[in-house]
């Protein structure tokens, strides 16, 4: 039991870290979703190291949230790896791989409403 709260721990910060190194500061009233021509020839003010994955990739809302948008449903797509790497495959770990899952959006929702502000 403690080894699985360490994981969730690890894994909220592996997720809240890759969440803010893909922020940047960009230009009044830029929309992160059109395919605006001008990100091609300027780049953003304030920039983190992975701010590219947000800047370039053009995934739209639904595709753009589990990845790099929104902490609660990145929990699903970054849960993957460190779950299954630790538990490894086998029958009872897809069973619990959706409760591991609810747990850590849980905890990252309470560390977005609580800690983060965000």
């Amino acid at each position: 039991m403690i080894d699985l709260s360490i994981l969730l721990l690890l894994n909220a910060l592996l997720i809240w870290g890759f969440y803010f190194s893909c922020h940047f500061e960009g230009y009044e009233g830029f929309d992160l979703i059109s395919n605006s021509d001008k990100r091609l020839f300027t780049k953003p003010k304030n920039r983190m190291i992975l701010y590219w994955v947000r800047y370039r990739w053009r995934l739209g809302n639904h595709l753009a949230k589990p990845v790099y948008l929104c902490t609660i449903c990145m929990s699903s797509l970054h849960g993957l790896i460190p779950f299954f790497t630790y538990y490894g495959f086998s029958g009872k770990t897809f069973i619990y791989f959706p409760f591991y899952v609810l747990t850590l959006a849980g905890l990252n929702a309470a560390l977005m409403y609580k800690v983060f502000n965000d």
